[in-house]
């Protein structure tokens, strides 16, 4: 019975166990048994294509595709360390075959089962969320059971960019006329010394940079939509960056570190070797791409630049992931801004009176004692 009425309804599964869930599920009115039932898999297929036609960045697609679909081929292997059990191959196996048999029992115990970091999960939790409430706007489900999974509490570590020392070492580094023999690594040691620079002095992440073209730079500026999150960056860049890039010559057309055929990930992970070796020769720990995205950040908040303006140069949709990533180093800024106070007072004549009447009074004191 629901509301008053018999409901004939197939479930359509042999399964005693996951027929008395599908049932509580119509019950409770987790479920629409007016509904055609909606495969798992064939669920998550939809909604990838839904993502596709949204003109979404490649690299979410595939992050959505990996979590609930999986991800096909040989690319397979290289995703197994950073994707658990997929959602369709985990309920599958748990004998849940449509969408309607999703509950948060089902999403407690497939949860149980990931493997990465509270950071890892959390955003796993917001991809399940978006794909069932996307399922709820199709009536497959009449409320998102991924609602009752609560995110692990995370500890966010603050940002380390570069020091100056690190970043001036590295810059060393490409220059270094024993390791960069051939006329081939010569050019790509040049080439390695102005993506340093440029990732420095625009805080673009490596995806944006390394496809980056002449066209996208007219007037001193880097000024482009970011692949991740579509958001428009346009940044100045100073004359010795413009100078660097100008030396600098052209792998594939008009590029200046794609090759024309690797993938965006390919070609980010060979110039990563290549900054890895720059790293050993330099004795800097830790090189990585989006340290220089960090320093940029950082370097302008020490020099008295708004959180909101950084915000805006990093191409982050909103303020809140930039306080989420720099709130330690806006605090140092305030710590700098209060001893610039302090020091200004020894030029304030207000301060300076009462400073001298201080003093004067003091010396009386000492006198009559």
């Amino acid at each position: 019975m629901q509301d008053g009425r018999r409901v004939n309804y197939s479930l359509k599964t042999s399964n005693w166990t996951k027929s008395c869930r599908t049932l509580r599920d119509i019950e409770s009115g987790a479920a629409d048994p007016d509904r055609a039932l909606k495969p798992v898999a064939a669920a998550a297929a939809d909604f990838v294509a839904k993502l596709q036609t949204e003109r979404m960045s490649g690299a979410t697609i595939q992050k959505y595709r990996a979590a609930l679909l999986g991800t096909p081929g040989a690319a397979r292997d290289r995703q197994a360390a950073r994707y658990t059990t997929p959602l369709a191959t985990a309920a599958a196996a748990a004998g849940v075959k449509f969408v309607q048999n999703i509950d948060l029992e089902f999403l407690e115990a497939y949860r149980r089962t990931w493997t990465g970091g509270p950071t890892t999960a959390t955003k796993r939790i917001d991809r399940l969320r978006s794909f069932l409430g996307w399922c709820v706007t199709h009536g497959w489900l009449r409320k998102n059971p991924a609602a009752g999974l609560r995110p692990p509490q995370e500890r966010v570590q603050p940002t380390m960019p570069y020091s100056r020392a690190e970043f001036q070492a590295l810059l060393i580094a490409c220059d270094h006329p024993k390791r960069f023999e051939s006329a081939v690594i010569r050019d790509n040691r040049q080439r390695l010394k102005a993506l340093l620079m440029l990732l420095r002095f625009s805080g673009l992440r490596i995806s944006d940079a390394i496809m980056l073209t002449p066209d996208k730079m007219a007037g001193g500026r880097v000024k482009l939509y970011t692949q991740k999150t579509g958001v428009a960056v346009c940044v100045p860049l100073p004359p010795m960056v413009m100078e660097e890039l100008e030396r600098t010559p052209f792998t594939y057309g008009r590029f200046w570190w794609w090759g024309g055929r690797a993938g965006v990930d390919s070609t980010a992970e060979t110039w990563r070797k290549r900054l890895k070796l720059a790293g050993a020769i330099a004795g800097v720990d830790g090189a990585e791409w989006h340290r220089f995205r960090d320093t940029f950040a950082v370097e302008l908040l020490l020099a008295g630049v708004g959180l909101e303006k950084v915000s805006v140069l990093l191409g982050h949709r909103s303020i809140r992931i930039t306080e989420r990533h720099y709130s330690p180093w806006v605090s140092t800024r305030q710590a700098q801004a209060e001893a610039e106070v302090a020091a200004a007072w020894a030029k304030d004549p207000v301060v300076q009176v009462f400073e001298l009447r201080r003093e004067s009074d003091r010396e009386t004191a000492e006198v009559r004692n």
